[in-house]
């Protein structure tokens, strides 16, 4: 599976670009943008730290 796996990034920062953005392209700027009614907060990992 893992060879089926990319990252996004380089798609994203080539092809997409918002101002709420604020410069920066993590998730935490990014998804509430692209995804309206979700933040990062939604997500089953709030703070990026647990495994």
């Amino acid at each position: 599976m893992s060879a089926r796996l990319f990252n996004l990034l380089p798609v994203v920062r080539n092809t997409c670009y918002h101002p709420e953005f604020h410069g920066s392209f993590s998730i935490k700027n990014m998804l509430p943008v692209l995804v309206r009614g979700m933040d990062y907060d939604d997500l089953d990992i709030p703070d990026g730290q647990a495994r």
